[in-house]
């Protein structure tokens, strides 16, 4: 069945494009809809949460209790998946359903591109602040220093929104 959320948009059950891997069934899509719906799909107010789980992934060190970092885990994947849901909602919103597999298509090559883009920025990131203090392997501080830029880069474009 199709929830309208509050900004029009439809939502379409089960059927709708899923982004994040991480933790998409571990959370009932009703508690997506209810979160949409209290927050009116405020996708600037969702990417900068979901940006602040990057950034709290990135404090982790190696005595950080298990339990903690599941829960982070799962809460940012959680967020990240809604994130994803919201933009695919609006983005099929107002196509016809002829265009719909093309722009289906053309959605997932733009999220996977990005995410490959994010994770080859960390990368770059690790490699970079390894070898500036000399090391071959990258130490704890690298990971900090790299999630918390990719954090930064992922939280920019809802700085600079304007949102009302």
């Amino acid at each position: 069945t199709a929830r309208r959320h509050r900004r029009g948009a439809v939502a379409q059950g089960d059927v709708r494009p899923r982004g994040d891997p991480i933790a998409p069934a571990a959370v009932p899509e009703d508690l997506e809809t209810i979160l949409l719906d209290r927050i009116g799909g405020d996708l600037v107010l969702n990417a900068l949460v979901s940006a602040g789980f990057l950034a709290a992934m990135g404090l982790f060190e190696p005595g950080t209790p298990h339990p903690l970092i599941l829960v982070v885990l799962l809460a940012g994947g959680f967020f990240r998946s809604l994130q994803f849901t919201s933009i695919n909602t609006l983005a099929y919103a107002e196509l016809p359903p002829a265009r719909v597999s093309r722009a289906t298509s053309f959605s997932s090559m733009a999220q996977q591109l990005s995410l490959s883009v994010g994770a080859g920025m960390g990368a770059l990131l690790l490699h970079l602040a390894a070898t500036a203090h000399g090391d071959a392997v990258p130490g704890v501080a690298d990971f900090h220093l790299a999630f918390m830029v990719v954090a930064a880069i992922s939280a920019g474009p809802a700085w600079g929104s304007g949102a009302e």
